[in-house]
């Protein structure tokens, strides 16, 4: 006895079926590094259930989130193994273009300091500023006035390889007590690299002065037209040589 088996049900199934679709909904991340972007796909026609990027979902709606910016990969098929694919790209604001003037302090302990802070966004900013000094900021203002000499300049330093750089919050903040305690600590001689304008030389040769009243070596580097904070990685490491050979 012969068995006759049709394939015209299943044949008919398929081209009368409703051809696979996917809906793609996205939602960018709201800031640079942020992963609050959020991919959601809508699946229609063809024969659930479905099954996306290998799983099979339950239903016929998915949804990624916590997502960053970047691309991502789809891959949606049914029972029948139809399918369908693409890419979907999510992208971040484009980050803020920042830029600042800068006022030094114009006299040994002097602040009157200052920074202009200028910004370039697409979007509405917020401002953030923190400090270590012992002064009142305006911490959610774009610009700060009456500012004293910070910690940039050690931060720079450490950053490129001067590992034993010290910030003295400020060149009033320096007193012969301060540098005692030095001394007490094993320290022998102390390298004053303060800012080149006539402020901070005025500053290292006050300095010099009390580190040699208790009983310490000081030399001081005196580079013109600049500061610790705006040394480039190559000068760092040369003045490292220079002051260690």
């Amino acid at each position: 006895m012969t068995a006759l088996v049709s394939t015209s049900l299943f044949t008919n199934a398929q081209v009368d079926k409703v051809p696979l679709t996917v809906a793609v909904a996205m939602t960018n991340p709201t800031c640079q590094n942020y992963n609050n972007g959020e991919i959601t796909l809508t699946i229609s026609g063809g024969f659930p259930p479905y099954t996306f990027n290998g799983v099979e979902i339950a239903g016929s709606q998915v949804t990624m989130g916590a997502l960053t910016a970047g691309n991502y990969s789809i891959q949606v098929s049914d029972v029948s193994l139809a399918s369908t694919s693409g890419e979907v790209i999510l992208q971040s604001p484009q980050a803020p273009q920042i830029s600042a003037i800068i006022g030094d302090v114009t006299e040994f302990g002097g602040n009157d300091g200052y920074i202009d802070l200028m910004v370039n966004s697409q979007y509405n900013v917020s401002y953030s500023w923190t400090t270590q000094e012992q002064i009142q900021i305006a911490a959610s203002s774009a610009d700060q006035t009456g500012l004293v000499e910070g910690i940039y300049d050690m931060v720079n330093l450490h950053d490129k390889g001067l590992d034993n750089a010290v910030c003295c919050f400020g060149t009033k903040n320096i007193n012969e007590d301060k540098l005692r305690m030095l001394s007490i600590q094993g320290v022998e001689e102390v390298i004053i690299f303060f800012d080149g304008d006539d402020a901070g030389q005025n500053a290292a040769k006050i300095v010099k002065e009390m580190a040699e009243r208790v009983g310490l070596l000081s030399r001081n580097v005196a580079l013109k037209d600049t500061d610790p904070g705006a040394l480039p990685l190559k000068s760092v490491q040369t003045l490292k040589r220079k002051l260690y050979a």
